[in-house]
């Protein structure tokens, strides 16, 4: 029996926050497909941003909801999400001392059929201040129907995360039935991971996933002096 993450036949796109056995932030993302389209893509990085960009070009993809930076850092901030509000997540605790509920509530969940919630972490690292660090992640999904407008109710939550060593947690847009897909309520129980380097835990994150839907998996690893490693491995036939 594998872990909640290995157990679920479709989670969509999960982002996961945790700290190494050493003690060290990683900051995780990853995306399954089971159309084409969806698994059209890929992970790249320039610089300080992470994003994601067709394989092949389609003008049939949304790039609103398919292409989008998946993760930025800089300056003790790391926000890591499943669509554009990356930015905002990454620029209000820079700009405005934002909370992670300030960021969402600006927010919907995405306006495709499946009303594919929004998921959203943050990690603020003190200057100097390893230790103090901060982790939340939060999830815009859909609630009951408005009576009047037949038109789901937005429904907003946040969880602070602990750094615990040698765990995960990871928050996922779907519950996990490739059958019955329903946007997911709340993060899967704590994941156990091994890896202590920013290569295994990205593949480790990949194992976890249906290799048969799995589009892409990253990880970055914030170093307790204060250096940043990045990996990324993308299946789809890159």
């Amino acid at each position: 029996m594998g872990n909640a993450l290995e157990e679920m036949e479709y989670p969509g796109r999960g982002l996961g926050i945790g700290a190494t056995k050493l003690g060290e932030i990683f900051v995780a993302y990853f995306i399954t497909g089971r159309s084409n389209s969806s698994k059209n893509r890929k992970i790249e990085r320039e610089g300080a941003k992470v994003y994601t960009e067709p394989i092949l070009p389609d003008p049939t993809m949304d790039p609103e909801i398919y292409f989008y930076d998946a993760m930025l850092w800089h300056g003790g901030v790391v926000a890591v999400s499943n669509g554009r509000q990356t930015n905002q997540t990454f620029t209000d605790p820079l700009c405005g001392n934002r909370s992670l509920d300030q960021t969402m509530a600006d927010w919907n969940y995405e306006p495709d059929k499946l009303h594919t919630p929004r998921i959203f972490g943050r990690v603020i690292i003190p200057p100097g201040e390893y230790r103090d660090a901060k982790a939340t992640i939060g999830i815009v999904r859909p609630g009951e129907e408005n009576p009047v407008t037949k038109v789901p109710e937005t429904v907003r939550k946040s969880w602070p995360v602990e750094l615990e060593p040698g765990a995960v947690i990871v928050l996922t847009t779907y519950q996990g039935d490739s059958k019955d897909v329903r946007p997911s309520v709340v993060y899967l129980p704590e994941i156990k991971v091994e890896s202590t380097s920013v290569d295994a835990l990205c593949a480790e994150f990949g194992s976890m996933l249906d290799h048969e839907i799995a589009v892409c998996s990253a990880a970055l690893l914030v170093k307790k002096s204060g250096d940043i490693h990045f990996d990324r491995m993308n299946y789809q036939g890159i």
